[in-house]
């Protein structure tokens, strides 16, 4: 059964249309949506571009790389700090990569 039992008829210049869909496809939302979202006091927020994903999953690999490092130091007191120096040199490369990206979108 329909939630929704009211419909909402608006009428647009161009100029606002055209930014209306402008900011719609930025957020990846249907129009319903993006419109839902602006009534109850939300912004929502543009797609992340597809570098963050990539970012992430390095981050993610680079996480559980460390984790697994601190699981072999816990059960064999055996620390391999080589692999850990690469990681750590590849977490600083990517965090700087974040870094650059966040002074750019200012």
């Amino acid at each position: 059964m329909r939630q929704r039992h009211y419909r909402a008829r608006v009428w647009l210049n161009e100029n606002e249309y055209t930014q209306f869909i402008i900011n719609v496809e930025k957020t990846g939302l249907s129009k319903e949506t993006y419109l839902r979202q602006l009534i109850m006091g939300y912004k929502p927020r543009e797609l992340p571009n597809l570098e963050y994903f990539d970012i992430l999953r390095q981050l993610t690999v680079i996480g559980n790389n460390m984790n697994q490092i601190a699981v072999n130091l816990n059960s064999t007191r055996h620390f391999n700090s080589k692999q850990y120096s690469n990681l750590y040199e590849e977490f600083k490369s990517i965090m700087l990569i974040i870094q650059r990206n966040i002074e750019f979108s200012k």
